[in-house]
């Protein structure tokens, strides 16, 4: 559970770039 909250921390920090598809921004 912890590794899920602190990945949407992490996008929360992200404005636009949320927008973007997260398969992308993980890689």
């Amino acid at each position: 559970m912890s590794n899920s909250e602190s990945s949407r921390d992490h996008f929360s920090i992200l404005p636009a770039m949320s927008s973007r598809p997260r398969r992308d921004f993980m890689g």
